[in-house]
């Protein structure tokens, strides 16, 4: 496993299935820095924060959010956009911690519509029973382009949707009673989307795998994740009935 998850408190991510990022640019590194200006007890109220693109430079992003998300929350009070922005910079330093920047993503653990939108031959095997998607919220923040991408989707671009939004990111694998066995993980937004979607989700294998760490403790002892060169080997008829010598990567839970 790789330094970015060895000191990871996954406990944070299994208590959050879904998480709301409220962040774009360098919006909550200008928040993070007005606080450290005076105690954080110290928040801005409304007043103030209408004016921070007057008072802090480079705070246009941060002022852009709030009014954004404020634009499609009408009846948000201000204590409750001060939590949020709160939570985000707390999950700022969890996702730094697994080398990443974040975004907002709500956990589908069983993804029970897959096989219905797939022809025959693409169906899952009921031996694949470890199937974890990052799906976006329509309450959740994503910048506007984002948001606008996610309606434009069509089922070919996409192998999984849930309630017509495209997931960000899929995982298949197999459960055992001893261990976990990672057979892919893909992200078609991060392969087919638009070049600001694609950076918005940079990072999703992290936040993926983090995610499926996060169920495996305390279930099984070990967890196995394919490579990438084993996953094209595995395609082959040729190499039919080798992926069982493929696992070359594990990790102790």
């Amino acid at each position: 496993m790789s330094a970015p998850f060895t000191n990871f408190d996954f406990l944070q991510v299994a208590c959050n299935p879904a998480v709301n990022y409220l962040h774009t640019g360098k919006a909550l590194d200008v928040l993070s820095e007005f606080l450290r200006k005076d105690d954080e007890s110290r928040w801005p109220n409304n007043v103030v924060l209408r004016q921070l693109g007057l008072h802090l430079a480079g705070s246009s992003e941060l002022t852009r959010l709030i009014r954004g998300y404020l634009g499609s929350h009408k009846r948000m009070k201000f204590a409750e956009l001060q939590k949020e922005l709160q939570e985000s910079l707390k999950w700022r330093n969890r996702f730094r911690a697994l080398g990443c920047r974040g975004f907002s993503y709500v956990m589908d653990f069983q993804m029970k519509g897959y096989n219905n939108q797939q022809p025959c031959q693409f169906r899952l095997a009921p031996f694949v029973n470890l199937r974890l998607a990052l799906m976006p919220g329509k309450h959740l923040f994503y910048p506007i382009r984002v948001k606008q991408y996610f309606r434009q989707v069509i089922w070919p671009d996409n192998h999984y949707f849930q309630k017509k939004i495209p997931s960000i990111a899929i995982c298949f694998g197999k459960k055992t009673e001893n261990a976990w066995y990672v057979f892919v993980m893909q992200s078609d937004l991060a392969s087919k989307g638009l070049s600001c979607v694609r950076e918005h989700f940079r990072g999703w294998r992290n936040i993926l795998f983090a995610n499926v760490v996060a169920q495996a403790r305390g279930k099984v002892p070990t967890l196995y994740l394919c490579r990438a060169r084993d996953v094209e080997r595995a395609c082959y008829p040729r190499n039919e009935g080798s992926w069982m010598c493929t696992w070359a990567v594990g990790k102790h839970l």
